[in-house]
């Protein structure tokens, strides 16, 4: 469950904005698959399926609605490609790409640096 709070603005051109509160209800389900290259390298690699059951966005413009409200629901499957670098024991770079088909569509990255202690 994903909640975003609306708010209301005035445009320079003084006329008023209003954002409704955005609710989500999504579940995922999915899986990864990792493989130690060397001691210090892992791939990996994963797929998941994403299933939006509810969220609308809709707004006003001085009171009038601002077009249709989008409906989000609808199947997302993700797949994923990655590698993990470990420096010894504390730590570690994660450089990641994933990619969305269905209802949302699109591709991202991840980058992490992790130090543990």
């Amino acid at each position: 469950w994903t909640h975003i709070e609306g708010d209301d603005v005035t445009t320079d051109a003084s006329e008023d904005l209003e954002i409704d509160d955005l609710d989500s209800i999504a579940a995922r389900l999915g899986a990864r698959y990792s493989r130690a290259l060397t001691e210090s390298v892992v791939v990996y690699a994963g797929a998941a399926g994403e299933y939006e059951f509810d969220g609308k966005a809709c707004g006003s413009l001085d009171g009038r609605t601002i077009g249709d409200e989008p409906e989000l629901r609808g199947m997302t499957g993700i797949g994923e490609l990655g590698v993990k670098f470990n420096a010894g024991d504390q730590l570690s770079i994660d450089l990641g790409v994933q990619g969305y088909v269905g209802k949302h569509e699109g591709v991202g990255g991840t980058a992490m640096l992790t130090y543990s202690f």
